[in-house]
């Protein structure tokens, strides 16, 4: 777990389709401190991504219109970290390429630590940028 005051400096973004994903991110992301934004697509996304700065963005590949949030989120701030969620056996292709390099992935299904040592382990690189 990582200091309360940390965590609470850090603003996570958490965009999918999916209600049940989102919620639960959301959820366990929240209890461990974290200031949470969800977008259910891409519009809404957009649209807290030009209101609030993020510093740390969970994007579903399989959201339309992905590739849209993830540049807007880097015109807002070259240093927005990325942690995409992907399936561990997909059942739809995927609706945007996983990007080579500066990005962390998270396979669905997860367990609760493997998702906060996922973030933790963006913290020290988003939570100082803004």
């Amino acid at each position: 777990m990582i200091p309360r005051s940390a965590a609470i400096e850090t603003r996570i973004l958490v965009v999918s389709n999916n209600i049940f994903r989102r919620e639960l991110l959301c959820f366990q992301l929240d209890e461990a401190g974290y200031r949470v934004y969800e977008a259910c697509d891409a519009a809404d996304a957009q649209e807290l991504i030009n209101t609030v700065p993020i510093h740390i963005l969970i994007l579903d590949t399989h959201l339309a219109h992905s590739e849209t949030v993830l540049a807007a989120a880097r015109r807002a701030s070259s240093n927005t970290a990325l942690i995409v969620i992907t399936d561990a056996i997909p059942t739809l292709p995927l609706r945007m390429p996983l990007p080579a390099h500066d990005c962390s992935t998270l396979t669905w299904p997860y367990e609760q630590a493997t998702l906060l040592r996922t973030v933790q382990h963006r913290v020290p690189v988003a939570a100082t940028l803004h």
